[in-house]
């Protein structure tokens, strides 16, 4: 399967991508979340 990311092919993507997200909860504390797929 090809995979495409904005017009990128594939073969130009870095072999992991990795996804933070900060996150605030009720107290107000920031938790920052990293995900690492291998695409």
């Amino acid at each position: 399967r090809d995979y495409h990311l904005d017009d990128v092919a594939a073969s130009e993507l870095p072999s992991q991508i990795t996804v933070q997200a900060t996150l605030i909860n009720d107290q107000g504390q920031q938790i920052v979340k990293s995900y690492t797929a291998n695409p």
